[in-house]
């Protein structure tokens, strides 16, 4: 590879590749249509990956804590972590 290419790019080559080769396998090809959505979920959410990356960065205790939260609560959500922190401070903790 010589230079990289945009989520847009990888995701339209992707999707090339399944109209040139609609006649593979199902299994290969449905895995194909996968990924192209799955870089277009990425490529809608560019942004805010990169804001993540930059608490990763910047707060590696912070952006862990929120790891840890969404790995032991899954479905877990911001909303959620704040009204833990506001019933916290009405306990004076």
């Amino acid at each position: 590879m010589t230079e990289t290419r945009s989520l847009a790019f990888m995701r339209q080559a992707v999707e090339h590749l399944i109209a040139l080769h609609d006649d593979a396998d199902d299994t290969i090809i449905d895995g194909a249509k996968q990924a192209a959505l799955t870089i277009g979920w990425i490529e809608r959410r560019e942004d805010l990956i990169k804001m993540i990356e930059k608490l990763r960065v910047d707060n590696p205790g912070l952006y862990d804590t929120f790891v840890y939260l969404s790995r032991t609560f899954p479905g877990m959500s911001i909303s959620d972590i704040r009204a833990t922190e506001k019933l916290a401070e009405d306990m004076g903790l």
